[in-house]
C-alpha cells in the first residue's frame, strides 16, 4: 500500500511539472522568430569540373536549431577551348549532394556558421585533350564520395536569407569511360540567395 501511495505522488509531481512546463512562455524556444525551411538557388557555384549553378533545400531537425537535413543539386560546366580554331567543347556534370548541417550555436540569428558532411553523387561528361594528336574526345564520368560543407549563414529578416559555402572531400569511387581511375579531390563552392518559409 505504502508502495502504491508513492507511486501516486510521483505521478502527480510530474504531472504538474508537465503543467508548469506547458505554461513557459514561447519566448523560449530559441527559434520562434525564424522559420523552418530554406529554400535557395546559387547563381554563383563551383565544382572541381568548374562553374555553374545550384539549388539547394534546408529543413531544421530540432528546436533549437542545431541540426538541419540539407539537400543539394547544381550542374558545373567545364568549358575546353579548341587550340586549332573550332567550336569550344563543353562538358557538363551533374551533383546531388545530400548531407546535414550542424551549427554550434543554433541557426537562429542574424549571422550563424554551420559545419557538417554530405554525400556527392556525380554524373556527366569529361573532356580530354590528346596534345600529340589535336582532338578532343569525351567519355562519361561518375563519381562517388563525401564532402564536409563549412557555410556562413545570413539572415537580416525573418524570410531573407542567403550563405556563402565552401566544401572539400575526397571520391571513394570514380569511373571514367565505365574504368575505374585514381580517386579525385572534390571541392564546392557556392554563393546562396533564398527564401525561408
Amino acid at each position: 500500500m505504502t508502495l502504491i501511495k508513492h507511486l501516486l505522488g510521483i505521478t502527480m509531481l510530474l504531472s504538474c511539472g508537465q503543467v508548469f512546463a506547458q505554461d513557459k512562455p514561447a519566448a523560449t524556444n530559441t527559434n520562434s522568430g525564424l522559420p523552418a525551411n530554406i529554400i535557395a538557388i546559387a547563381p554563383v557555384q563551383a565544382s572541381e569540373d568548374g562553374w555553374g549553378l545550384g539549388l539547394s533545400y534546408e529543413r531544421r531537425l530540432d528546436k533549437n536549431g542545431i541540426l538541419s537535413f540539407y539537400g543539394n543539386v547544381y550542374a558545373a560546366f567545364n568549358t575546353q577551348s579548341n587550340v586549332n580554331g573550332g567550336a569550344a567543347t563543353v562538358s557538363p556534370m551533374y551533383y546531388i549532394s545530400p548531407g546535414l548541417k550542424l551549427y554550434p550555436t543554433g541557426n537562429n540569428g542574424k549571422v550563424k556558421y554551420a559545419v557538417g558532411p554530405s554525400f556527392v553523387v556525380a554524373s556527366g561528361r569529361e573532356n580530354e585533350y590528346d596534345y600529340n594528336n589535336y582532338v578532343t574526345s569525351t567519355a562519361n564520368r561518375f563519381t562517388l564520395g563525401v564532402l564536409v560543407n563549412n557555410s556562413v549563414n545570413f539572415s537580416p529578416s525573418e524570410h531573407i536569407y542567403a550563405a556563402l559555402e565552401f566544401g572539400f572531400g575526397w571520391s571513394y569511387i570514380n569511373t571514367l569511360g565505365g574504368t575505374a581511375t585514381d580517386q579525385k579531390g572534390l571541392i564546392q563552392f557556392a554563393f546562396k540567395i533564398g527564401y525561408r518559409y
